[in-house]
């Protein structure tokens, strides 16, 4: 049998990973999980504790724990009951993971309301803490559902211009981010033209844009 764990992976404890499973760098993995035969992973993905990747499973986004994806790309196909079942949950606690499943997956609110909804119940189902935590924690967003939508975590970028033509060129860089990712937030170091585009400046580039040796040091 064989497997390839890349560099900067950290696995967790008492996970499965099946024949010819492949993990690019810096991937995630919680504890308790099973990983299929022949699945692979993209780098920084992140697989949440007591989840389950089907054989042939080409992960692009995060699994959020408790949940089996499968699928090229992978998409969640359910919560992974007989997995949780075998590690002593309860009936009643895979029914309330099964709901917030459903709360996230097929109510059709936003990422934060669903998460708010879920975290509503905390106090009196913390096996729910598990669940919400591995998705704030999603740096890639977490795996769509199978008709195709996804939730994506706020995009933050961090920008340095140094000078005149830099702040210019941020300026259109960040707009035509935002068109695309309007969620996007932009902060870092520029100029008027990047803070009117919308970036929060950190320090003025002005201040940064000097000549000679002694000027650099004062």
């Amino acid at each position: 049998a064989y497997t390839h764990v890349a560099h900067d992976c950290q696995i967790g404890n008492d996970n499965v990973l099946a024949n010819n499973t492949t993990l690019a760098g810096h991937v995630r993995v919680g504890h308790h999980s099973v990983l299929g035969g022949f699945a692979g992973a993209h780098q920084y993905c992140q697989i949440g504790s007591y989840a389950f990747l089907g054989m042939y499973s080409g992960l692009t986004r995060d699994v959020p724990s408790y949940c089996m994806v499968s699928g090229r790309p992978a998409v969640p196909k359910g919560v992974n009951a007989e997995g949780l079942r075998r590690h002593g949950f309860t009936a009643e606690q895979i029914r309330n993971i099964r709901r917030a499943y459903r709360t996230l997956y097929r109510s059709g609110l936003k990422l934060q309301e669903a998460l708010e909804q879920i975290e509503s119940d905390l106090a009196r189902q913390p096996e729910l803490e598990e669940f919400v935590t591995s998705i704030r924690a999603s740096s890639r967003s977490i795996a769509a559902d199978e008709i195709g939508r996804s939730f994506v975590m706020t995009l933050r970028i961090g920008l340095v211009a140094g000078e005149a033509s830099g702040d210019q060129l941020g300026a259109g860089l960040i707009r035509a981010i935002a068109d695309r990712r309007p969620d996007a937030v932009f902060a870092g170091v520029g100029g008027p033209q990047m803070t009117g585009a919308g970036l929060e400046a950190w320090w003025p580039c002005d201040r940064l844009s000097v000549m000679g040796l002694a000027e650099v040091i004062i």
